[in-house]
């Protein structure tokens, strides 16, 4: 397509202008009519042809001649860009229930979606979500104090001279549901990839099943010369009950998992017949004395003695009343499972107990670990805002320090949070 003599210059066609012109030189000047012939050449005004020879020999001494051939109207041309002062003025000034997509920010700001997205892409506006969290009472946030404070001795090993306990005899336990699969699933996938159709009688009613999961620390058994994991299981409230009837799927008399109402009498019984045999099994004898601490469900075991033996005494705890953050599990670890549970589908409950068993295993030990050292800093947090759950978790690069070899086995608490707590809950 031909250029049209009003446009801009392109840069490779000034570079082709400045070669014409010096084969037609003669010396350091030009025949009379040079620019004429090559502004008829290259499609351009004179005058613009003679300016970049001005250019050009005023430029000579420069070894990037060629830079200052760019156009000096960029930048400087078409409508003014609105500057992110005004944009973040107009956007604080809508309510935060507008707030919620771009298009409905856009409208209630009178900025254009484009120009509002790519400020959100340059950093000038984020996105952030919020979570509904347990409404706490005095009452709970004194416990909750009370429980971080508890966790909490004097240490002559770090500088503010207090540190967390190292939780090696400290055994988390929860419930929680997990599902077969989940109504909505987003995929990286190929401009003309194709994603199969996935379909279920009703989303609303699609089968889960209740699990049991016991977690402790990783440390190594001096008694045993072995590492120990910190995994203690998970178990699945399930039973085994014969089919009443034929159907299309399996004959009367067939043997299939259902799941089982998960009440006090339950939870005691999943306790006893697969944690305790799970901690004869693989505790560290190390620690004789074994805290389980638990939540405050109606349905759990009161707080003593549950079961001991000739060397291990297993001791239940309650944690704070509507603090999930305070429980490993609850915390980080069923996250993590259901992430890997996730990326299989299964259609029966012997699939689901298979596959969430599998991502249990699966799951690493730093995984675990890390898990800690972020309970340890939500209790920190804790204390420092009065035993309350606003706060933000602080990050300290658990895995840079672990791959340098300085991770601490324990944190430090700060005094002032400490101080702060104590404050509060006298």
């Amino acid at each position: 397509m031909e250029r049209n003599r009003n446009d801009d210059i392109p840069t490779a066609t000034k570079v082709a202008i400045l070669l014409a012109l010096h084969d037609a030189a003669v010396g350091t000047s030009l025949p009379h009519g040079t620019f004429t012939l090559v502004a008829l050449k290259f499609n351009c005004n004179r005058t613009s042809v003679a300016q970049l020879w001005k250019r050009r020999s005023q430029c000579n001494d420069d070894p990037d001649v060629f830079a200052a051939l760019e156009t000096k109207r960029r930048g400087r041309c078409g409508r003014p860009r609105l500057a992110n002062e005004n944009i973040l003025n107009a956007v604080t000034n809508v309510g935060l229930e507008y707030r919620q997509s771009v298009r409905s920010v856009a409208f209630h700001a009178n900025v254009s979606k484009s120009t509002l997205h790519r400020r959100v892409q340059e950093g000038v506006l984020d996105f952030r979500s919020t979570n509904l969290k347990p409404a706490l009472t005095p009452l709970h946030m004194q416990s909750r104090l009370a429980f971080c404070l508890q966790n909490v001795v004097e240490s002559v090993d770090v500088t503010s001279g207090y540190a967390f306990r190292d939780f090696d005899d400290t055994i988390h336990v929860d419930e929680k549901w997990f599902r077969m699969d989940k109504s909505g699933r987003g995929f990286y996938v190929a401009p003309n990839e194709v994603l199969p159709e996935r379909r279920h009688k009703n989303k609303r009613y699609i089968g889960q099943v209740m699990f049991l999961a016991a977690v402790a620390r990783l440390q190594f058994d001096t008694h045993r010369n072995q590492h120990f994991d910190g995994k203690l299981g998970i178990w699945p409230f399930v039973t085994q009950v014969a089919a009443k009837r034929t159907s299309k799927n399996r004959a009367a008399g067939t043997m299939e998992t259902k799941c089982v109402n998960v009440n006090g009498a339950a939870y005691r019984a999943m306790l006893l017949s697969k944690l305790v045999p799970a901690i004869e099994q693989k505790w560290p004898r190390d620690t004789r004395r074994i805290r389980l601490q638990q939540d405050n469900a109606p349905g759990h075991v009161a707080a003593g003695v549950l079961w001991k033996n000739s060397t291990l005494t297993l001791v239940v705890e309650n944690q704070p009343p509507r603090s999930p953050d305070l429980n490993l599990l609850d915390l980080g670890f069923f996250t993590a499972i259901q992430a890997l549970q996730q990326q299989k589908v299964a259609q029966t409950v012997d699939a689901l107990i298979t596959n969430v068993s599998s991502a249990f295993t699966e799951l690493s030990e730093e995984t675990l670990d890390n898990v800690f050292y972020s309970w340890m800093l939500c209790m920190e947090q804790i204390m420092l805002c009065g035993g309350g759950n606003d706060y933000a978790i602080q990050h300290i690069g658990k895995e840079r320090l672990r791959r340098l070899g300085i991770l601490p086995r324990v944190l430090a608490c700060s005094e002032e949070a400490v101080l702060a707590a104590r404050c509060v809950n006298n």
